[in-house]
Order: structure tokens, then C-alpha cells, then sequence
């Protein structure tokens, strides 16, 4: 039976992209800054907000984007601003 069936559609691009970015910047970054980036896998919550839609049918889209705590590091990281990044 197909019609007890739901299809996710996840768009993380947007997650994508600042992870990214962030990895290209945390190279140079001092190392108790690095290991506040690390700090962020302990608390997921902290690194993405996860948006449903609704849709009519058996489509549920999920789009999983960065947190505004994480937007605000990557942006410090990348100006390399590490005095208003809390470790």
C-alpha cells in the first residue's frame, strides 16, 4: 500500500554552507576557539533549527538551517573577531 507511505524532502544547503565556511575559516582561529566549534556537537540544538512545511499528500519537505548562535560564531571566526566569541 503506497498511500501509507510519507516522503521526507530535506534541503540543508543553507547548513551546508556556513558548516563549510566555518571549516575553511577554523584552521587559523586560536585553539580555544576551535574547540568551542567542537562544543557545538555536544549540543545540537545549539547548531540547527529544523523548519517543516505542510504540504497536502504523502511529501513532508524538512529544511534543516544554522542556528543564529551559529550564524553569529561563523561570522566572528571568519572577521576574526575572537574577543566576542565565548569559550
Amino acid at each position: 500500500m503506497d498511500s501509507n507511505k510519507i516522503m521526507l524532502k530535506v534541503d540543508a544547503s543553507a547548513l551546508e554552507e556556513c558548516i563549510q565556511g566555518l571549516l575553511a575559516d577554523l584552521p587559523d582561529a586560536p585553539y580555544q576557539v576551535r574547540m568551542r566549534a567542537l562544543d557545538f556537537l555536544d549540543n545540537f540544538s545549539e547548531l540547527i533549527i529544523v523548519e517543516s512545511g505542510i504540504t497536502t499528500g504523502t511529501d513532508l519537505p524538512l529544511l534543516f538551517k544554522p542556528s543564529q548562535r551559529l550564524l553569529d560564531f561563523c561570522a566572528a571566526v571568519r572577521a576574526r573577531d575572537f574577543d566576542n566569541i565565548a569559550v
